[in-house]
């Protein structure tokens, strides 16, 4: 018997907590905007183990331990054709912060490159930028339109295999592991629409700043911007609107452009950014102030 689309579990893979849940859109909409429905297990990592692949690896474990007891007892109340449609493992579609991994928007002429090409291009340039031996590395990428720019994701190896290990032994297929930034681009690139800007995506660990031109990501930055209690509401926003005037000060592409500014991610107050940039956007906030997991879940859908 095939299995429901209710049985695909939805993962968001934090920094400090861990989300899964069964993958339907419409509460997974409105957890973003509230709190978390009780049908998500969110598992917060222990604070002294919080950015560390050991911490993220025991609390995912335990969040799909959750999960397996949350079907096992839906399946005992369910009729006979539920029970046989949890026998076999679950679906899982994975989202990470972006702490977890690198982005880089390269420039040249990939058009008639093959995808292995492609891959030993992203790999080598994070291998030679971060000093890191490339075999360790998992690389991603995206050639945009017109095929002068490759948008590109490495994550570690070990925290891939890592995640893999950890979903098997809950009996857990996985059939995706991104990182979120691609996922929040796509899901901007509409409200843009296709001219010249700079967006800025604003997260719970890092600022991203990616320059939009001829209908594609041109050019990429990020820096640092570490959130926690003392950082919340107006010093949250003054904090990441002095790292963006940071990025763009030292960013020709950006200042090279007549282009508008966008903001999406956390909700923050625009005042600090439109006191910055003439031409500033807020855009709707894809990603929820409520446990960051819970926002990295949503974009599993």
């Amino acid at each position: 018997m095939s299995r429901s689309s209710t049985d695909t579990l939805a993962i968001g893979l934090g920094t400090c907590d861990v989300a899964v849940g069964r993958r339907r859109r419409s509460w997974l909409r409105r957890a973003a905007r509230d709190a978390a429905p009780s049908a998500v297990r969110i598992v917060e990592i222990e604070s002294a183990l919080r950015y560390t692949d050991a911490g993220l690896f025991d609390a995912f474990g335990r969040a799909l331990d959750d999960a397996s007891t949350d079907a096992s007892t839906d399946a005992e109340g369910g009729s006979p054709s539920s029970v046989e449609a949890r026998t076999g493992p679950r679906r899982a579609a994975i989202v990470l912060d972006d702490f977890w991994g690198r982005h880089a928007i390269l420039r040249g002429d990939f058009r008639s490159l093959r995808a292995r090409d492609l891959d030993e291009v992203a790999g080598a340039y994070f291998a030679d930028t971060f000093g890191v031996d490339g075999e360790t590395l998992i690389v991603r990428w995206q050639v945009q339109p017109g095929g002068r720019t490759l948008f590109a994701s490495a994550l570690p190896r070990a925290l891939i295999e890592g995640i893999r290990e950890k979903s098997a032994e809950a009996r857990v297929d996985v059939a995706s592991i991104v990182l979120a930034l691609p996922r929040i681009l796509n899901r901007v690139r509409s409200a843009i629409g296709g001219g010249d800007g700079w967006l800025l995506v604003a997260t719970d660990t890092l600022l991203h700043a990616v320059t939009i031109g001829k209908g594609g990501w041109s050019a990429y930055d990020t820096e640092r911007v570490f959130r926690d209690g003392a950082e919340e509401g107006d010093a949250g926003a003054h904090a990441v609107a002095d790292a963006a005037r940071q990025i763009f000060e030292r960013s020709a592409a950006a200042r090279g452009a007549e282009c508008g500014v966008y903001l999406c991610g956390l909700a923050l107050d625009p005042e600090p950014f439109e006191r910055s940039f003439a031409r500033f956007t807020a855009l709707h906030a894809h990603m929820s102030s409520a446990p960051p997991a819970l926002g990295l879940m949503e974009l599993a859908t």
